[in-house]
């Protein structure tokens, strides 16, 4: 309630709120997500080291919502992934793997239901967050006049077999235009 009542009573459209986690939004919540434009700065990477425990305490009624990265899309709300370290791995391959497989690192379901593609995945990773922190004018996607940020992978995550999505390593990093990582 605090968002919507904070908006209600100072409304200002230059900002975005963003939830932290939102694992389990019901529908309703959904729903109110898109009515007040919140966005939610999702941990889909627990799903990778965490799902298995997830699925145990959570039971897969609930998993068929468990970080609904799908219904964020088609409902039209801005999510991005995190890595949330040092709670799990800073690697956005595994929550990558999570976005386009729904599977743990054990291989059990997430809940396909909530799979996006390597597109949109990749998107959540990069344009979104940038969305997020009123960024998008300078970084999230490569174009002119927008930082060089970006990475050099060993595989081509658009036609790697999609169960190899969490290996893929990182060749070179470049940040605003400077190599500031090279594998050896």
């Amino acid at each position: 309630d605090a968002i919507e009542v904070a908006y209600n009573q100072n409304p200002r459209p230059d900002v975005r709120h963003s939830l932290e986690h939102c694992s389990l939004p019901t529908k309703a919540a959904l729903e109110r997500m898109k009515r007040i434009d919140v966005t939610s700065s999702t941990s889909v990477g627990f799903g990778w080291e965490l799902g298995d425990q997830h699925r145990g305490f959570m039971g897969m009624e609930r998993m068929k919502r468990y970080m609904p990265m799908k219904s964020f899309k088609e409902m039209g709300i801005v999510a991005s992934g995190n890595a949330d370290w040092s709670v799990c791995s800073a690697n956005p391959m595994e929550g990558i793997h999570v976005c386009v497989n729904r599977t743990t690192e054990t291989g059990q379901d997430l809940s396909q239901n909530q799979a996006i593609s390597r597109m949109d995945a990749i998107r959540v990773y990069t344009w979104n967050g940038a969305y997020i922190t009123h960024e998008e004018g300078i970084k999230g996607s490569i174009e002119p006049g927008k930082y060089a940020d970006f990475a050099v992978l060993d595989k081509d995550i658009l036609t790697c077999d999609p169960d190899e999505i969490h290996k893929i390593k990182v060749l070179t990093a470049i940040v605003d235009g400077k190599v500031v990582y090279q594998r050896d």
